[in-house]
């Protein structure tokens, strides 16, 4: 059993390195894809660890005095536990690992009880008697006590340093069933607390099977079916001087023959296990045997193992199933974890085919979000170009208005205007425009300054008046009724579309940010700050147009003009007032202050149709980039993954399938052997496979074997690839893969195929293409040796020594490069497909005018055809 132990111990290790491995890998994870995923929680890394690290507990069980305790001490080849002809066990005594010696005794809850544990002498502390003493007291009560259930139902725990407890087994000694109702009860409640792997019943050989023995196996085996049942006939050694049988013995045989010929014992135990369909003939592993643990236990203390040989061989025999039947249950134990650490790295594949979901939706949105904005941004343009038309009308009778107001306010002002004074509009004298007009100066004479003065001033009262009046009813006007009647209406398309995306999108073509998060509100805010910039240019344009109309030059001929028309007198003042009143031209204005808001309008919706026609150009050369970005973060994480998966896979095939065996060698290259797997190995005995044994001779080398075995694994079931049965990696270095066996390769063969035979081969391999394409991978290693034919000729592709990497957003013309080479090579044109132009289109012999035609619509020039239509053209050939 320790040689099983060991290798437990060994694949433990091995599992719990993978469960660290696994927990480095989510930070790759999460740094590449940017989620929060967690490849192993904390609570399936206690449980994987509670799996494997669990104790195996043995319990031995069985009527009174039948020789449990003698049956556990000989399995741990020193006493541990008391035995004696009478009745003793009457307590459950749990054995089990400890560095230091002890013994205690525990509550029905499992707390220890204070005071109660003492020191162990050691080892074999049952020669000291104080020791022994002790333990017999906890262990064996008194017959008054034996039914009292708060005594019974306290539990002895042995703690010892050894070797076989060291590993995890425990063993526990029960009380004799059938003695008393509490004591079966105390038996029931260890036994049927938790699945215990193995449960040994021990059966008294004197006796034979009895109804009682039967009665309490059928009650075990109804309630633990997870359980294995070993069945123990002990004391097979009675001597002349042995009792006669017990009146409720089954027996009918004669007393001598049992009494004095062993084998008969076990035999007819046996034969009552059967005829009562406990014992069946089915079981791998033999659950019956037949012991005398008192001859066993005098060849182990007196050294007669030559006189006793038989009875040793007997046990021994016993023990090597026991093992073989721990180690079944701790290979389980194994799979469960191994199982367990694969629903973890799925999470891996589902984090990578959700980023592939959420790219394919970014990119249906991309479009989507693209045909929203031109149209919300049309309507928007139209809605407000629309209304700023409609507005001219009463744009123009405001300004009117305003100029109508304004000279009421000049004709009032003017007589008060002091002029008898220099002022300083007299320096506009020396501008240059005004010098570059008057070379000799300006003709002035009479009240010239005066009228200069009187001009400018009164320019000044109609300019504020007249702008200052009609920005405040045009900001209202196209405030209060844009925000009336427009913006209700893009709200509601907006709404309609809902989506944030493109309301960022308006907002930065149009060069406004919404601080307010309701998305109703902020979208409203974007389009008021609209409305201001459309009230901005109409300020400014009226201002504009104002400073044109009364320019320096404009008020210099308007004041020598009135100058002249009264040379002498004093300026007149009313008469100046009409003259620049007559200047402003309210149509004019009007019309010039819409089209400046209409021109600002058209600049933003030609940025607009700009940006969407350069994202547009863009967004397929985007897209590409996006999955090939998401290709190479998954081609990374995925050969990470891939050390994980394949050690992981390898343990689980190792404990399902055995170690693997090699059979005759078949070919030898630089790293890699081919043998024939081992018949007695082999899980379907009438077929063989292949063991490609591949070496680690460089880092790179080994993890590109490990990397393609890992995809290769992974690409979809096809009958168009060569099957892959599990492999094992026992050590760091050695790579063991089970596959399918071939019989030939399209190298070897094809001279042999009929122009039929070479289109049902070339099918296969374009399936076998298009089965690795829809499993997200790309095979990179197409050539006529890695196509495998079998028996019946059809083709696999030997995707053990593929070389793989991930499927980036590639086109549908993927891989028609190399079919195109290897039908080019198969029917008699040896060059690649790429130098085809330059050794000419000249048809090869033996090859079809309609196979010809197919080869050249694979060929570069042309590529017209994806891997899917290859495959239905050939299908019309073949038909």
């Amino acid at each position: 059993m320790d040689a099983v132990f060991k290798k437990r111990d060994e694949r433990v290790d091995r599992v719990m390195g993978l469960v660290e491995k696994t927990k480095q890998l989510e930070t790759s994870i999460r740094d590449l894809f940017g989620t929060s995923i967690s490849l192993i929680n904390k609570s399936e890394e206690q449980g994987i660890n509670e799996t494997l690290l669990c104790k195996t507990i043995i319990a031995v069980i069985g009527e009174k005095n039948c020789g449990k305790s003698s049956l556990i001490n000989e399995m741990l080849g020193l006493q541990v536990v008391p035995v004696a002809d009478t009745t003793c066990t009457s307590r459950i005594i749990w054995i089990k690992y400890a560095s230091s010696p002890y013994m205690s005794l525990q509550d029905p809850k499992g707390k220890e009880i204070p005071g109660s544990r003492k020191p162990l002498s050691g080892l074999d502390f049952w020669k000291n008697d104080a020791d022994k003493r002790r333990l017999k007291e906890l262990a064996i009560l008194k017959q008054e006590d034996r039914d009292n259930a708060a005594l019974v139902f306290q539990t002895v725990v042995i703690g010892l340093n050894h070797e076989l407890l060291r590993h995890g087994i425990e063993f526990i000694d029960s009380p004799g069933r059938n003695e008393n109702n509490m004591l079966n009860k105390v038996v029931d409640d260890v036994v049927l607390k938790k699945v215990l792997p193995i449960l040994i019943y021990v059966i008294d050989g004197k006796m034979a099977l009895r109804p009682g023995d039967r009665a309490s196996i059928q009650y075990y085996k109804d309630r633990c079916p997870r359980t294995k049942l070993f069945y123990v006939c002990n004391k097979v050694d009675v001597d002349e001087k042995a009792a006669a049988m017990d009146s409720d013995s089954d027996s009918d045989s004669d007393e001598n023959d049992l009494v004095n010929r062993p084998e008969l014992i076990k035999t007819k135990v046996r034969d009552q296990l059967k005829e009562h369909q406990i014992l069946d003939d089915y079981s791998l592993t033999p659950k019956y045997h037949g012991l005398a643990m008192k001859k066993v236990k005098e060849a182990r203390t007196k050294c007669k193992h030559a006189e006793l040989r038989n009875f040793v061989e007997d046990f021994e025999s016993f023990k090597v199933n026991l093992a073989r039947s721990l180690d079944y249950h701790l290979k389980e134990q194994l799979s469960i974890a191994v199982c367990a650490m694969m629903r973890c790295h799925g999470r891996c594949f589902y984090c990578i085919s959700q980023k592939q979901e959420i790219l394919q939706k970014e990119e249906d949105e991309m479009t989507r979000v693209l045909g929203d904005a031109q149209t919300a941004e049309l309507d928007l343009y139209n809605r407000l170009a629309s209304f700023v038309e409609a507005k001219r009308g009463k744009i123009r009778e405001i300004i009117k208005n305003e100029i109508d107001n304004a000279k009421q306010d000049a004709m009032k002002k003017a007589p008060k205007l002091a002029l008898d004074k220099i002022t300083a509009y007299e320096l506009f004298l020396l501008h240059p425009d005004v010098t570059e007009r008057y070379p000799n100066g300006v003709p002035s004479g009479g009240n010239f300054s005066q009228m200069h003065t009187l001009c400018h001033e009164l320019r000044n009262i109609i300019v504020n008046n007249v702008s200052r009046n009609v920005e405040v009813r045009v900001d209202d006007l196209l405030e209060n009724e844009i925000c009336r009647d427009v913006l209700p209406k893009v709200v509601e398309t907006m709404e309609a579309l809902d989506n944030p995306t493109l309301k960022r999108n308006l907002e930065s073509i149009y060069q406004f940010v919404g601080n307010d998060n309701d998305y109703k509100e902020a979208t409203g805010s974007s389009l008021t700050n609209l409305v201001y910039a459309l009230v901005t240019v109409a300020r400014e344009n009226l201002r504009f147009e104002l400073q044109h109309t009364y320019s320096l030059l404009a008020i210099i001929e308007i004041a020598l003009q009135e100058n002249r028309k009264n040379p002498r007198g004093s300026p007149a003042r009313t008469a100046v007032v009409n003259t620049l009143i007559s200047q402003l031209d309210a149509n004019r204005l009007a019309d010039s202050v819409v089209d400046a808001c209409k021109k600002k309008m058209e600049s933003y919706h030609t940025t607009f149709e700009t940006s969407m026609k350069q994202i547009e150009f863009f967004k397929e050369e985007i897209q590409i980039q996006s999955r090939e970005h998401l290709g190479a973060s998954a081609s990374r994480v995925l050969s990470m993954l891939a050390q994980l998966e394949i050690e992981n896979h390898g343990i689980k095939f190792e404990v399902t399938r055995g170690e693997l065996k090699r059979g005759k060698l078949l070919y030898r290259g630089q790293n890699c052997t081919l043998h024939l797997c081992d018949k007695s190995w082999s899980f379907i005995n009438e077929t063989q496979y292949i063991m490609r044994v591949i070496q680690r001779i460089s880092d790179e080398s080994w993890m590109e074997s490990i990397t393609s075995l890992y995809y290769a694994y992974n690409c979809k079931r096809s009958s168009h690839l060569i099957g892959i049965y599990g492999w094992t990696m026992t050590n760091s270095d050695v790579l063991q893969v089970v596959t399918e066996r071939a019989a030939t390769s399209l190298d070897k063969a094809n001279s042999g195929l009929s122009t039929h035979q070479k289109l049902s081969v070339m099918r296969d391999v374009v399936c076998g293409l298009d089965a690795i394409h829809s499993s997200g991978f790309i095979y990179n290693n197409l050539a006529p040796k890695q196509v495998l034919l079998m028996d019946d000729n059809q083709a696999k592709l030997n995707i053990c020594s593929g070389n793989f990497e991930v499927l980036r957003g590639q086109g549908p013309n993927l891989d028609i490069d190399k079919i195109a080479e290897l039908m080019l090579w198969m029917f008699g044109l040896q060059v690649p497909a790429t130098a085809v132009s330059s050794v000419g289109l000249i048809r090869p012999a033996g090859c079809s005018e309609d196979v010809w035609k197919l080869i050249r619509r694979c060929l570069p020039s042309r590529k017209d055809i994806t891997i899917k239509g290859i495959i239905g053209e050939l299908n019309i050939l073949l038909n």
